[in-house]
């Protein structure tokens, strides 16, 4: 079985220093995959872990978090891929294909009307229309809330879809081994965009206004014209192995996976290394907290920099693992997930750090939700652990 990874975007709110977290009652023991809410309702969903290797399906919650209960009636598979949320209409994209249920996951009921029973890796919702990308037969749109989907394949010369992202009425698909479509029409027709691109496999489609980045096995490349043409941003890079991308104002910055940091103030065109005071070749993760620039490393902590990346510091004080796999800000405090420790937060731009990991076990964190005032963070093979109160107190 072909394990699929699925970037998460962190959902941060304010942490109190002294926050105390404790373990939900359950879903433990499995890798959390998706979640989803709906008004006071919140949905999980679990893939290749808990009761079977394959999952342990949808669980919800109706108490923030205090009682889970199980909600697989229906579901043909407990694998779930990936959760969408439209009105009172739960979608759930399986290694089975596409479930949906309108009582709050009492029952289920398989979409098999124009789609196959195939693993279906990300459900986004597009104006109206629902897309869903599966691994290895293309894509599928449905007008008319699920009930039947249509193939939007025309032009696709592999049906394994690796990368998935919208902008408005256009959507972006990077297909393995081919290279990156887009579609200006809600999937009718595609057009392949690889003119000026040199690999065919993409890792991240990233969207910022007209600019189109991507990072790919031959590094980063940019299309400031919606993909007509793209070129190489890659003068000036001693390595292709991007492992994040951020921006601080008219300056873009890239980490790599084994020579530091580098940024460019032209969009690209150029790129000079930003490794002054870095002691770690490895860079996971970049954040701008109160005008001040912050990188984490995979092995080396936190660094900061008071004058645009010129120079770095070390900001590790208090951090008792030093491999970062994010970095975060809710405004106040600036928030450090770690490989193997938990969470930190400093609210001095990162001269000091507190663990954040009261009722947390030895764990990584791959997501954070907030909803209704009640943090909540999901951890690779740990389960769920809630806090109310922006942290401050715990519940079970």
């Amino acid at each position: 079985m072909k394990r699929l990874y699925i970037l998460l975007i962190l959902i941060f709110c304010q942490l109190n220093v002294s926050a105390q977290w404790q373990q939900t009652s359950g879903p433990g023991g499995g890798y959390i995959s998706s979640f989803a809410s709906n008004g006071n309702n919140l949905f999980v969903a679990t893939t290749l872990g808990g009761v079977g290797y394959y999952g342990a399906g949808v669980f919800l919650s109706t108490n923030n978090g205090a009682t889970w209960t199980p909600k697989n009636a229906g579901l043909l598979c407990t694998g779930i891929y990936t959760l969408l949320t439209i009105g009172t209409s739960i979608f759930a994209g399986t290694d089975n294909g596409i479930f949906t249920t309108n009582n709050s996951g009492n029952s289920w009921s398989q979409l098999s009307n124009g789609i196959p029973s195939t693993y279906v890796t990300s459900l986004i919702l597009d104006g109206v229309s629902i897309i869903a990308a599966t691994y290895d037969s293309g894509m599928f749109v449905s007008n008319n809330n699920g009930v039947s989907w249509s193939p939007i394949n025309m032009g696709f010369a592999n049906p394994e879809v690796w990368a998935l992202a919208s902008n408005g009425s256009e959507i972006y698909a990077g297909v393995n081994g081919v290279g990156l479509y887009k579609s200006i029409d809600n999937g009718a027709s595609w057009n392949l965009l690889n003119n000026g691109i040199s690999s065919s496999n993409f890792s991240c489609i990233a969207l910022n206004g007209q600019d189109v980045f991507v990072s790919a096995t031959g590094g980063v490349f940019h299309s400031n014209n919606g993909g007509a043409q793209w070129n190489s941003l890659n003068s000036g890079l001693t390595s292709l192995q991007i492992k994040t991308i951020f921006i601080n104002g008219s300056d873009l910055f890239v980490g790599t996976n084994d020579s530091g940091l580098f940024y460019s103030n032209n969009n690209g065109a150029s790129w000079s290394a930003s490794n002054i005071g870095l002691l770690n070749s490895t860079i996971t993760s970049g954040s701008i907290h109160n005008s001040i620039l912050f990188v984490g490393s995979d092995g080396g902590g936190v660094y900061s920099s008071v004058n645009g990346g010129l120079n770095w510091n070390p900001s590790s004080v208090g951090l008792v693992n030093s491999a970062i796999s994010s970095l975060a800000t809710d405004g106040v405090h600036l928030l450090a997930g770690s490989e193997s420790a938990g969470l930190f937060s400093t609210n001095d731009n990162g001269v000091t750090w507190t663990g954040q990991n009261n009722g947390l076990p030895v764990c990584n964190i791959t997501q954070v939700l907030y909803v209704d005032s009640v943090m909540y963070l999901s951890t690779w093979g740990d389960g769920i652990f809630s806090s109310i109160d922006s942290g401050y107190h715990g519940h079970h």
